[in-house]
């Protein structure tokens, strides 16, 4: 494929570098939109293949410097101790300029492992950074194991620089071409969603990390890390992501929070960004849980998660019309992702999987784009306002609004958990397929 583009500038025979600058814009846009299914595959393999790079790097090199050797025999503390800026600010604190913050203990007592935290089981600040202390129930795990872990898992995130660069990428194929995918406005107020879903990640992944440790102490299998076993992981993976997004289109407490995504009356690689500021309420545990209960270790079920949204990402396009039969049928593809956003009645709640279609093909959600689709929900505020507060809490101010004291405890909870759109005045009447809330 790739020597296919490159043929492309041999056989024309054009010598690009005699050409004006438009007219060189002109035939490099001509090229990549000749091309453009092959660079969308290409670009979507390299993303992967460099986020598996980075994220079996970066942490590894965290977990190395907790390691002796690098520090001559010294744990990280010591290292840091006979650094002249440090021995200077010690110097400040035994002459008492600063004393007074540490409560009696000085900062030479916290480096010289004489301060003990009963929190980490009297391990000293030293030994917390040397990485051999354990916390809590996690008897098996060192703090260094758990930010290698931690790091792993949130590698999707530290992806963002590559990902904005891509869709820059687009918004100038779309300008150029005058496709109109994109809305400046609109464009920004998405890329702030994704920064603050990404603060809000932080804190969800710490949890799910946990959790997911905890319940690997009662793994049924001990499953080694090998080619077979990372395949049926990422399969078992994407399932998981199946039932999770399923769920979150069926239940109001979830649609909630991921109503967000999809209120964009717009479909371009910006919308990727457009995500939750509410994930710290979702029991993401529930769907992932019983992959290390198998036996899956945590942190390669956070890894092939992060691969699983890595590949969404170039889901949400416009740009790609449709790929070969072959990978249709099995592959999540922009065409299928386009249905899914669709809020036309007969594309609604189809097409969830992540990086496979098979599951909705399986459990009869799929739907193949025929027509163009129509995007965005049916509230005309929700999906041309451009506060990114109430795009990420107006449904959760409406459940609210819409729990009584007079109501029964049953009709409150189906308010909550319930489909959305259900109403306890037209309960036997709501579609089980379709949401009134999107239903155009």
């Amino acid at each position: 494929m790739c020597l296919n583009i490159i043929n492309q500038f041999v056989t024309k025979k054009v010598d690009i570098f005699l050409l004006n600058n438009k007219d060189k814009i002109d035939y490099l846009v001509k090229l990549v939109m000749r091309n453009k299914n092959v660079i969308w595959f290409l670009l979507s393999c390299y993303s992967i293949l460099y986020f598996i790079a980075v994220s079996y790097s970066i942490p590894n090199l965290i977990t190395l410097l907790f390691e002796i050797n690098l520090f001559k025999n010294q744990s990280l503390f010591s290292f840091l101790s006979n650094l002249p800026i440090i021995n200077w600010l010690i110097n400040l604190v035994e002459i008492n300029l600063i004393q007074p913050f540490f409560q009696s203990p000085s900062l030479s007592a916290i480096l010289n492992k004489d301060l003990n935290f009963s929190f980490f089981q009297s391990y000293s600040l030293s030994e917390l950074f040397y990485g051999t202390a354990r916390l809590g129930f996690i008897e098996t795990y060192t703090v260094a194991d758990l930010i290698n872990g931690f790091m792993k898992g949130f590698m999707i995130y530290l992806m963002q620089p590559l990902l904005v660069s891509i869709l820059i990428i687009e918004i100038f194929l779309s300008k150029y071409t005058k496709t109109g995918i994109y809305q400046i406005k609109e464009t920004m107020v998405n890329l702030l969603l994704g920064l603050g879903h990404i603060l809000v990640s932080i804190f969800s992944k710490i949890i799910l990390l946990f959790i997911l440790l905890w319940l690997y102490q009662f793994r049924l299998f001990e499953i080694e890390n090998n080619w077979w076993s990372l395949i049926i992981a990422f399969v078992l993976t994407d399932l998981s992501f199946y039932c999770y997004h399923f769920i979150h289109h069926k239940s109001r407490f979830f649609w909630a929070s991921h109503v967000s995504h999809h209120s964009s009356r717009n479909f371009n690689l910006s919308v990727a960004f457009r995500l939750p500021w509410t994930g710290l309420v979702m029991p993401h545990a529930i769907f992932w849980g019983w992959l290390a209960l198998i036996g899956f270790h945590p942190i390669v079920i956070l890894s092939l998660f992060g691969i699983n949204l890595l590949y969404q990402f170039f889901l949400h396009t416009e740009m790609i019309t449709k790929m070969p039969s072959l990978y249709e049928y099995v592959f999540n593809t922009p065409s299928h992702h386009r249905v899914h956003h669709s809020r036309d009645s007969a594309y609604l709640d189809k097409n969830f999987g992540g990086v496979f279609i098979i599951w909705d093909r399986l459990f009869g959600t799929f739907k193949a784009e025929c027509e163009k689709p129509v995007y965005g929900i049916t509230s005309k505020r929700e999906s041309e306002s451009l506060n990114p507060f109430y795009i990420s809490l107006h449904e959760w101010l409406s459940i609210f609004k819409d729990l009584k004291w007079h109501q029964s405890i049953s009709q409150n909870l189906n308010y909550v958990f319930n489909m959305p759109g259900w109403h306890h005045e037209n309960q036997n009447t709501v579609l089980k397929s379709k949401k009134p809330l999107r239903k155009p």
